[in-house]
């Protein structure tokens, strides 16, 4: 390569690299949003419904004065909060519309709203819009390239002229590389039954002799049963004195079963509901809980706090729950409106009171 080549060459890379620095230090004023809908769960005598709308400044300029409007398409506002309420002014509200003001959001910040409403049907839906001067907000999903994606593009031609540099002054010694990893490729060889090598296939089986052998030292030198690890959490959260009935349910105590018993002392407890639901939380993370008893133990947790009336929380773990035990998600909720828990409390005190007779 000449030394008009390398003229050329270096030009093209002191372009691209100039564009990449306007592109990160240009003002962008940009705002996104996105709505998550929660499923559909019983509210006294109707149906409820949540929903979770994130306005995010993606730019990198701050953002004053953004008007906002809510509005939902079959419900009613039952309740709505804000992360950030300070920032917020109401201006006008009623049983389908929600518009105000936001004073400021600082690049890369984000105010969420959560929207409560009853009347719901699996047709209800929010919509938002916000805008400010200079911008409208748009969903994170849009048909324009992202510019993230532009500086990449960017970036990645520098690399490759840089690249294309360096390989014309050492072709030699890379080609030279490239037909020594080819030799040794080469002398690569596949077992009878696959890709991997038989010295590959005992490796293996090796490996998880040494994991069987490991769990079985840990059962030696005095590993906590699952009993011991539940009535410490238990304990540890001032709720140690359930155990004793919860044993006298029988003779093992998987969680799924565990998270029952918790449910349903909570319903005669309810002034405890916050050990209850960090119990749950707590249970939901041991190592050896399976996928299904994790579902229906996060599911029971957002259950307890949304008969608190927590709707915030009570989401957080039902999109755990979403996220983490996908098809005891869809089980759960397309039986939701069977676990009522004020109807279930009036069974059990009814039962209470037959026993006490």
């Amino acid at each position: 390569m000449g030394t008009i080549g390398y003229a050329i060459a270096s030009g093209i890379l002191g372009f691209v690299g100039g564009l990449v620095l306007w592109l990160i230090k240009r003002d962008r004023r940009s705002l996104t949003y996105k709505v998550v809908a929660s499923g559909e769960f019983p509210r006294e005598g109707t149906s409820g419904k949540y929903f979770v709308c994130t306005l995010r400044n993606s730019g990198n300029r701050p953002i004053e004065a953004i008007a906002y409007r809510l509005t939902i398409r079959g419900g009613q506002i039952e309740s709505t909060k804000f992360s950030l309420p300070e920032l917020i002014r109401i201006h006008a509200q009623d049983d389908s519309r929600l518009e105000g003001n936001i004073s400021l959001l600082n690049p890369e910040e984000e105010l969420d709203a959560t929207v409560t409403i009853v009347g719901a049907t699996s047709e209800s839906a929010l919509d938002m819009h916000a805008r400010a001067v200079g911008t409208t907000a748009q969903p994170p999903k849009s048909y324009a390239i992202p510019e993230s994606l532009l500086v990449g593009v960017t970036a990645t031609a520098v690399v490759a002229a840089a690249t294309t540099l360096w390989t014309t002054f050492r072709q030699s010694e890379v080609t030279r590389k490239i037909e020594l990893i080819g030799g040794e490729v080469s002398g690569l060889k596949k077992g009878p039954e696959g890709p991997f090598s038989i010295t590959e296939f005992e490796h293996r089986i090796e490996e998880q002799r040494r994991a069987v052998a490991r769990e079985q030292d840990e059962v030696n030198r005095g590993k906590p049963d699952r009993e011991e690890l539940i009535f410490s959490i238990l304990n540890r959260n001032g709720l140690g004195n359930l155990l004793p009935r919860l044993l006298s349910t029988g003779d093992e105590l998987p969680y799924w079963k565990t998270g029952l018993f918790l449910l349903h002392s909570y319903l005669v407890d309810k002034k405890n509901a916050s050990k209850y639901v960090k119990v749950l939380d707590e249970l939901s993370k041991a190592e050896e809980i399976t996928p299904s008893s994790l579902g229906w133990i996060l599911y029971l947790a957002g259950k307890i706090e949304q008969d608190q009336g927590n709707s915030a929380r009570a989401f957080a773990f039902f999109e755990r729950c979403k996220k983490q035990a996908p098809l005891m998600y869809d089980h759960l909720m397309a039986q939701d409106g069977s676990y009522d828990l004020r109807a279930l409390q009036k069974v059990i005190s009814a039962a209470r009171l037959t026993k006490s007779d």
